[in-house]
């Protein structure tokens, strides 16, 4: 006859498996009482996953991780809601394909939602850079509502709005640097961080360390710069793109190409930058600080205008490790009526072709 006590040992054996095998499965929970409650999930999906219209919205309870193995499939009309401190965390793929009448929404799972009251879509570096994409989405009220940690994530056709940083580029696997590319997309009234806008953060994308690749976007009234680097090693590639009405510089950092771009109505310089920079077929106006200012290695700018900024139309300053741009060439551009001087230069050789001034 088995005794009390083996029993009581089996059954606590069963408990703790049974308890740790639910932690680490992913296990919706279906609230059917009230269907304006939507579906619970938290948890990790091993396998392929679909969160279906049928069942919206998805309340993210816990964070869930999508593994190496699996896909998160989200389908036209899905509302996620997240709750605070929650992120969805991805190692294989997330395919979010909204369309143009049926969005995808990621936001707030509170009734008075703010910046800041969820994390991140977080792309970690064993994420699937040839399948994962986000198209015709909506991100509100994150933290950093979409983070690149080494990896290269495409995000098309949608609008990122109201949350501290719109997209923040880093790495955590070493010489592993991504660059996310976003095309059609809105980066608009991230407030940033309460930090001095000049300082280098930005509120609408930041850039640790990698680069991005940036074509038919608008990144406009966000709190600091609405571009910044602080270690960019790959290229920040700025193709037909409008950055306006942003609290800092519109573009602040390193290798920056910006070619048929609109930059206007920053309240620091249209750009800010060392390290190679290159402005092809670009307007760069009404700025409050310089149109460019540049210090360190080159700059070069070609069939650009550069007008009515308040500072200089481009100024290459000395830095603070007393470097200066070395290479400035300019060609074909018309720079006039900027409220300092047209070209102001610390040292370095200066190279001109067809320039009104």
């Amino acid at each position: 006859m088995t005794s009390p006590r083996k029993i009581i040992t089996a059954f606590l054996l069963f408990s703790m498996f049974s308890l740790a095998f639910s932690n680490q499965k992913f296990f919706p929970l279906k609230v059917h009482a009230n269907e304006k409650m939507g579906t619970f999930v938290s948890g990790i999906i091993y396998e392929d996953t679909i969160w279906a219209t049928e069942n919206s919205p998805y309340v993210v309870i816990d964070d869930v991780v999508v593994m190496e193995t699996a896909s998160l499939i989200i389908e036209p009309g899905v509302t996620v809601k997240f709750c605070k401190e929650t992120s969805l965390i991805v190692d294989g793929a997330l395919i979010a394909k909204g369309n143009e009448t049926h969005k995808i929404i990621f936001t707030s799972n509170s009734n008075l939602p703010s910046p800041g009251d969820w994390c991140s879509i977080k792309f970690r570096f064993k994420s699937k850079d040839n399948k994962s994409m986000i198209n015709w989405s909506i991100i509100e009220y994150g933290t950093s509502a979409i983070i690149a940690e080494s990896s290269s994530p495409k995000i098309y056709n949608s609008v990122i709005e109201k949350n501290i940083v719109g997209v923040h580029v880093k790495y955590t696997k070493e010489w592993d640097f991504g660059t996310p590319k976003l095309q059609n997309c809105t980066i608009l009234n991230n407030i940033g961080y309460d930090f001095d806008a000049f300082s280098g953060r930005a509120g609408g994308i930041y850039i640790d360390a990698g680069g991005i690749s940036l074509e038919n976007c608008v990144i406009e009234n966000n709190g600091g710069c609405g571009i910044s680097t602080s270690g960019a090693v790959n290229w920040i590639s700025l193709i037909n793109c409008t950055i306006r009405d942003n609290d800092g510089h519109g573009v602040f950092g390193e290798k920056i190409v910006v070619e048929k771009c609109l930059i206007e109505n920053n309240h620091g310089d249209g750009i800010n930058a060392w390290v190679s920079i290159r402005v092809r077929n670009s307007v760069i106006r009404n700025n409050a600080g310089n149109g460019v200012g540049a210090g360190w290695k080159s700059l070069t700018i070609e069939n650009s205008t550069i007008c009515n900024n308040f500072g200089s139309g481009i100024y290459a300053f000395e830095t603070l490790n007393n470097e200066y741009t070395k290479e400035v060439t300019i060609s074909y551009c018309k720079i006039t009526e900027n409220k300092q001087s047209g070209i102001l230069c610390s040292g370095g050789n200066i190279h001109y072709n067809r320039v009104y001034l």
